[in-house]
């Protein structure tokens, strides 16, 4: 039994959905369409930034891209997530390797033959996903110590994040593990194991550091995004950030709450502030978001914004299975588009509130 086997998981809580625009930008990106697509179509945004973000392509311009994914990997371990843990393992059989390598790599802790900067960089990523506490800017030296240049470091962070986020994403949708665990193993994919890893190499196209444009400089996160420019990751950011901003699915007022009470809970003060800026044209009183932030609860909010709060603020520590299981009394409120962009706006804000660290590193 593999380790993501033995992670606990519970049944979906969305169901599966066909989108032919989707499934068309999946089969450009990576040549197939992945067994989570249908579970995350029903909020094509969000489907979008997993497409994009978490298969890297054109994201990685500074790191290695077998070290990326072993990010990945000790990232989704570390939460729990056994869809993602499984979909790296897969990638990884899929690229070329052996069952044997993975599971040395596995009861290693990933750290099997990797260079002691490989070690310090992984174990960065890891602070990071955590944030318990948040990295520092000692943590940030110490790895320019240990190799890594200004431009490395912030990619690493943003995979970190990048790895946490499609965590959330996935976990929070239970989205099943089966067809991804069984993918490499098949008959059909051990015959075209060497084909399917070729392409897979060839859709993982390097990214490039270019200059975000001047109206890409502005709007939510803008200081996050620009103190991760130029690199490609930057470009991602942006566009996920105002994708998830200007979707009519769920309301402003909720997305600038659920940003903020994640925020205060990873004592986060600029995505906080941020949060509170994006909240202001929304009507709500400072007084009023005082009392939300230190309680969870108001009598201005409604009863979906007081269970989307709860939720919002489990999402910060909890995971795999458990935080499914507590998930499951707001997905009941809402339909499967507002679940799934519910669980969107969280990833995203858990992913912000992680980066604060990052504007103090320069």
């Amino acid at each position: 039994m593999t380790i993501a086997q033995q992670m606990d998981w519970e049944r979906p809580l969305v169901d599966p959905v066909r989108d032919s625009e989707l499934e068309a930008l999946a089969r450009r990106a990576l040549g197939l369409v992945p067994p989570y697509l249908p579970y995350l179509a029903s909020c094509p945004w969000l489907a979008r930034m997993v497409l994009t973000g978490n298969h890297s392509a054109g994201v990685i311009a500074h790191l290695d891209d077998r070290f990326v994914e072993l990010v990945f990997m000790a990232v989704s371990q570390d939460n729990s997530c056994r869809y993602c843990y499984a979909s790296q393992r897969a990638l990884l059989r899929l690229g070329g390797m052996s069952e044997e390598r993975i599971r040395q790599l596995e009861e290693t802790s990933f750290n099997l033959d990797l260079t002691p900067e490989q070690k310090a960089g992984l174990e960065f990523a890891r602070r990071v996903s955590r944030s318990d506490p948040p990295p520092t800017r000692a943590d940030v030296d110490a790895l320019r110590g240990a190799g890594y240049s200004d431009h490395e470091i912030k990619e690493l962070a943003a995979f970190a994040v990048t790895a946490l986020a499609g965590n959330r994403i996935t976990t929070l949708a239970a989205i099943p593990t089966r067809a991804t665990e069984q993918y490499a193993d098949r008959l059909r994919n051990r015959l075209l194991r060497p084909f399917i890893g070729w392409n897979l190499r060839r859709l993982s196209k390097r990214g490039f550091n270019e200059p975000l444009a001047p109206e890409a400089q502005s709007g939510p996160w803008a200081y996050m995004v620009n103190a991760m420019a130029p690199l490609p990751f930057a470009h991602f950011f942006r566009r996920t950030l105002d994708d998830f901003w200007e979707s009519p699915i769920l309301s402003r007022r909720l997305k600038g709450l659920v940003a903020a009470v994640v925020a205060r809970g990873l004592g986060a003060e600029r995505s906080e502030r941020e949060a509170r800026r994006l909240l202001e044209p929304e009507g709500l009183k400072r007084e009023d978001l005082d009392e939300i932030l230190a309680h969870l609860g108001s009598p201005v909010l409604d009863p979906l914004e007081a269970a989307a709060l709860s939720f919002a603020r489990d999402t910060i520590r909890s995971q795999g299975a458990p935080l499914q299981r507590g998930a499951r009394g707001v997905r009941d409120q809402l339909s499967a588009a507002q679940y799934l962009e519910l669980v969107g706006v969280a990833a995203l804000s858990n992913a912000a509130a992680r980066l604060d660290f990052i504007v103090d590193a320069d």
